[in-house]
């Protein structure tokens, strides 16, 4: 049988079974970046902790870090912290966000804090126990530090920054009429 012309040697040996990812493949593939980013640890090997998780989506950089130990989420942070995607510190559940935070220090997590949107950012502080809010909000310029405390007072009965923010940059959307 003459194969089609736009179809090639290899497209006709390639087994179905490979085009598409089976079920729970993002999960397994997941499980496998876990399994290097923790020998990459234990080897000291900075630069391949940062080769494997500096090119991650932010949103597996949040699932990697609650896979991994207390310890080896301490050692990610002192390796890569000050160079992840602000908005993986979002993703994070609320327990492992506090714990990398404080980790990070106040100046280190307010730069976090500056780099998100400001909807996140305010979510993100809000999250943290209190004593955790004021030092890194002490470690923010003063006019970022007041917007950011008038946010927090302001937010919605949901607990998120939405209203407030959407009021700041003058947006009327979402207006009752």
């Amino acid at each position: 049988m003459a194969k089609p012309e736009h179809m090639t040697d290899r497209d006709q040996s390639h087994d179905p079974s490979e085009a598409a990812p089976q079920p729970g493949a993002q999960h397994s593939l997941l499980d496998d970046v876990v399994r290097e980013v923790q020998g990459a640890i234990e080897a000291g090997d900075q630069a391949k902790v940062e080769a494997l998780v500096l090119t991650l989506h932010y949103s597996l950089v949040a699932q990697l870090l609650q896979r991994v130990s207390p310890a080896e989420r301490r050692a990610l942070i002192d390796l890569v912290g000050t160079q992840l995607d602000p908005e993986a510190f979002v993703e994070l559940d609320e327990s492992v966000r506090e714990e990398v935070i404080q980790q990070l220090g106040p100046r280190r997590a307010a730069a976090v804090v500056r780099e998100l949107d400001t909807d996140d950012a305010v979510d993100l502080v809000q999250g943290l126990e209190e004593e955790v809010q004021k030092e890194v909000l002490e470690a923010v310029a003063a006019p970022e530090r007041r917007r950011y405390h008038r946010l927090l007072r302001n937010r919605e009965p949901d607990g998120h920054a939405g209203r407030a923010a959407r009021q700041e940059r003058g947006c009327t959307c979402g207006r009752t009429w």
